[in-house]
């Protein structure tokens, strides 16, 4: 498969109305943040070479675990609702 170019690749961008968020360096070469008029996140990573590598949507973050609390303490000094006879 032919290497796409950087300027041709943001060309069709462009007349897809793509919107450019930021760019963000990485070692291995740019890598662009878009918005897409659909309204989705898109990053496009290119090579060193100023070529396309991948176009990827980003992942969202799993769920984090409840954070498990200490259950009532019917002994005590713990505070009860008003009118409680328990």
């Amino acid at each position: 498969m032919d290497k796409i170019k950087r300027e041709i690749f943001e060309a069709w961008l462009k007349s897809c109305n793509w919107f450019k968020i930021n760019e963000k360096p990485n070692p291995t070469g740019p890598q662009d943040h878009y918005l897409t008029p659909a309204g989705e996140f898109v990053i496009a990573q290119y090579n060193l070479d100023g070529e396309l590598q991948q176009v990827v949507k980003p992942m969202p973050p799993m769920p984090q675990a409840a954070v498990i609390r200490s259950p009532l303490q019917f002994k005590g000094d713990s505070q009860m609702p008003p009118g409680f006879t328990g």
